[in-house]
């Protein structure tokens, strides 16, 4: 009986069998990675272009010659004086956006192994909120993976007002909850009328381009006003992880350049906390120029 189970699992047919196995899984796993390299040169094409737009200079008939994928807004509507929202100039706004995703085949999927999963598969969540189970970790192997991007270009009176953009590398609602790299640009940063706010040592260090390095997220805020090699930095991303081996296991991977920023902000930061001169003088100004008086201000 043994020797009938052992010819079996390794005759000819058997052999067969399995080579044309390994064959599916290496076929599948071309498939979807190829699949993912093209929706990643779409996202790619997608921030490159937005990186040569400029705050309050490029027009509407730059973003659409340059953007590839945008879609008109249909709504535009008139901006109004706000102090709540930091809205200072007035005119009409209007906007631009792109999304590219996989999430219809995604969610497919899961539609389709959810009676299996329910039964027969423990699935464990990380600090983070990843999700984690064998059928996700095959997925992963074959090269199967979510991935969101959204882009948006804001206009007031007919130039770029703001441009934001924010890949995501899980499924979440509200979307903010999957994001692995967010980017944003601001005229300024607004706390509610009449409420304390409180400023960090590395807000303080770099002001104009504030990076915040999570465990599992890169976010930017940049001010119209920010170096403009900094600000290049922002949109220099590699997201080939998506459809590599081994995946995107940080953000670090999506942006190092980012995030080597976060580290040289937060290290400059702390260097100057431990000086003997803490305060950061350097940026004085530029933090309190609202009031035109920075001569009142030490340094």
């Amino acid at each position: 009986m043994t020797s009938w189970i052992s010819r079996t699992l390794t005759g000819r047919i058997a052999r067969r069998i399995y080579l044309v196995l390994v064959l599916a899984l290496l076929a599948t796993s071309a498939a979807v990675r190829i699949y993912t390299f093209v929706l990643v040169q779409r996202i790619e094409a997608v921030i490159a272009s937005l990186s040569t737009l400029q705050i309050d200079k490029s027009t509407e008939d730059e973003v659409k010659r340059t953007v590839p994928y945008l879609k008109r807004w249909q709504w535009e509507g008139q901006l109004k004086r706000s102090p709540e929202t930091a809205d200072i100039d007035m005119g009409i706004e209007q906007g631009y956006s792109v999304a590219i995703s996989n999430e219809s085949s995604w969610m497919e999927f899961g539609r389709l192994i959810s009676p299996f999963a329910s039964c027969c598969v423990n699935t464990t969540y990380t600090k983070d909120g990843y999700e984690h189970n064998w059928i996700l970790a095959l997925t992963n192997l074959l090269g199967y993976r979510y991935v969101h991007f959204g882009a948006s270009v804001v206009l007031l009176n007919g130039r770029v007002s703001s441009i934001s953009y924010g890949v995501q590398d899980r499924l979440g609602f509200p979307r903010q909850v999957g994001t692995i790299l967010a980017v944003k640009s601001v005229h300024s940063f607004w706390a509610s009328y009449r409420r304390g706010f409180e400023v960090s040592s590395t807000d303080d260090e770099s002001p104009q381009f504030r990076v915040g390095n999570g465990t599992s997220n890169l976010s930017v805020a940049y001010t119209f006003d920010a170096p403009p090699d900094l600000v290049a930095h922002a949109f220099k991303v590699a997201l080939s992880c998506f459809w590599s081996i081994r995946g995107c296991l940080t953000p670090a991977n999506i942006a190092p350049t980012l995030a080597q920023d976060a580290e040289r902000i937060q290290s400059a930061a702390l260097a100057r906390l431990k000086s003997t001169d803490p305060l950061p003088r350097q940026n004085c100004c530029w933090s309190v120029k609202i009031f035109d008086r920075c001569e009142h201000f030490p340094g």
